[in-house]
């Protein structure tokens, strides 16, 4: 059973619509008949699976979206929002994804290979589980909004949480809690 799907931009524009078994269908029919869909809304859409191959998503609004196994595969995904986004096994290999916003994103088996990544932003544990030494471009990026970093970051995994060295200037930064030894009090002297 089909029913009624519209597509909006940020300001609530009608970009497409039409009649599809899924928003997710929508999207990707959209997409495979190249229309623009440059500021979609696709906050808190349910886009698992989509196809959305070499589309044009620049600006695009994908806050808290279930991205998940989703092929966004050489999109142009300039100054996209992801923050919030489940993006678990998404392929985001050869997109340009310039100046995106990763913030507390749920990564996992994600691929960026071969995909620009420059001035993006991330934040959250989920960033560590992804290995970017595929990515074509990683310049100038930024960890919870306070360290920067021009290549992949080294993810030392161990006990607890893992530790990132992600700073230009090389330095090692600890995000694990590390618990001081607990004091113990030393008998007293019987007198």
């Amino acid at each position: 059973m089909s029913n009624f799907y519209t597509i909006s931009n940020t300001q609530g524009a009608i970009i497409f619509q039409g009649l599809y078994p899924s928003f997710a269908r929508c999207v990707e029919h959209a997409a495979q008949q190249g229309v623009c869909l440059r500021h979609a809304n696709f906050r808190n859409a349910c886009l698992s699976n989509v196809m959305l191959d070499n589309a044009d998503v620049r600006y695009a609004d994908f806050r808290d979206a279930n991205l998940t196994g989703a092929n966004m595969s050489e999109i142009c995904a300039y100054k996209a929002n992801f923050s919030g986004a489940d993006l678990y096994n998404c392929c985001f290999a050869l997109a340009d994804l310039r100046h995106a916003t990763f913030d507390h994103a749920q990564f996992g088996g994600t691929d960026f290979n071969g995909a620009t990544l420059s001035y993006c932003r991330f934040a959250g544990w989920s960033f560590m589980d992804i290995d970017f030494t595929g990515a074509a471009e990683m310049k100038a990026c930024l960890y919870n909004g306070t360290h920067h970093f021009s290549a992949p970051p080294l993810i030392i995994k161990g006990a607890g949480r893992p530790l990132l060295i992600a700073d230009d200037k090389t330095r090692l930064h600890i995000y694990q809690l590390i618990k001081a030894p607990q004091k113990t009090a030393l008998p007293q002297k019987l007198t």
